[in-house]
């Protein structure tokens, strides 16, 4: 026991009272006996720390929750874009047209975001849903890249092949948000109906205001395995650069089923600058033939 003087009570040692701040135990091995009134100037010292205590820990703990969310993109499940796309089902398949439903892609990856001296860097994450739709005169692709990137196309199908009529980019980055919308002008031809190799196409198009020349080669036939069988692709690779508000270019190779009218693998580098400047990398490769509805 120590002995105070009876202005502040006394003060006598016993079973210890903890209380755990976030993982971090604060013991008080003591009780505090006398009259209550004397012991008010202790309590309002105590008091006061005891807060600041919580705040500063609590702050620092959303505080790396925060930044390490800026550093890792969530996946969509697989359900919730099932769900999406079930508010808008549609069913069976027509030629040069992809089976309706929801495709799982394993991905890797990542992106890059800069605001002057700024940036961000993220992973995204290891699954990416692709979400098909039949629409009138086609379908619409729209691609999960992660909770905070989404990139859509709609396809008129022709005799040709598949014909770009509209794009989507819905894109969060921590002090960057962006959800873009626009027609394509004239409609340029993505994939041809039965690509062959050496096969070489230009398409001059502008996507709202935003000039862009895609230059496009079928390199080689291939068969990739999935689910069992092996599917026989066609690879080809785009370029595209885009001018304007926004300039940028795009490398994209593309292990293309003829057949299925679907993408089996993918390698994509995206570089976009203006106010804003943004990086992506993204490789994908199909799980299962078969979509889930």
């Amino acid at each position: 026991m120590v002995q105070h003087s009876r202005r502040w009570g006394r003060l006598t040692a016993a079973p210890a009272d903890s209380v755990s701040l976030a993982g971090t135990v604060t013991s008080f091995p003591c009780q505090i006996t006398g009259d209550a009134s004397s012991i008010t100037p202790v309590l309002s010292l105590l008091r006061p720390t005891r807060i600041i205590l919580i705040a500063v820990l609590a702050g620092g703990f959303f505080g790396w929750r925060y930044w390490n969310g800026l550093h890792q993109s969530g996946s969509v499940d697989q359900d919730a874009a099932l769900t999406s796309f079930r508010r808008s089902p549609t069913r069976g398949s027509a030629v040069g047209m992809p089976r309706p439903g929801v495709y799982t892609y394993r991905q890797s990856g990542s992106e890059h975001a800069g605001l002057g001296p700024a940036g961000l860097t993220r992973t995204l994450p290891s699954d990416a849903q692709v979400i098909v739709r039949r629409v009138p005169g086609g379908y619409e692709e729209e691609r999960l890249l992660s909770a905070d990137h989404l990139e859509a196309i709609r396809y008129r199908v022709t005799p040709e092949g598949r014909r770009a009529t509209w794009v989507r980019t819905k894109l969060s980055f921590g002090f960057y948000s962006r959800d873009d919308a626009r027609p394509t002008k004239p409609q340029p031809l993505g994939m041809p109906r039965r690509p062959r190799v050496g096969q070489v196409w230009t398409e001059r198009y502008t996507t709202g205001d935003l000039p862009v020349v895609a230059v496009s080669r079928v390199l080689r036939n291939e068969s990739l395995p999935l689910d069992g069988t092996a599917v026989p692709v066609v690879v080809v690779e785009t370029r595209t650069v885009t001018a304007g508000a926004h300039p940028g270019d795009q490398h994209e190779t593309t292990w293309w089923s003829p057949a299925r009218s679907l993408v089996i693998r993918s390698a994509m580098t995206r570089r976009v600058r203006g106010a804003v400047s943004l990086d992506v990398t993204s490789n994908l490769e199909l799980a299962h033939l078969q979509p889930r509805t």
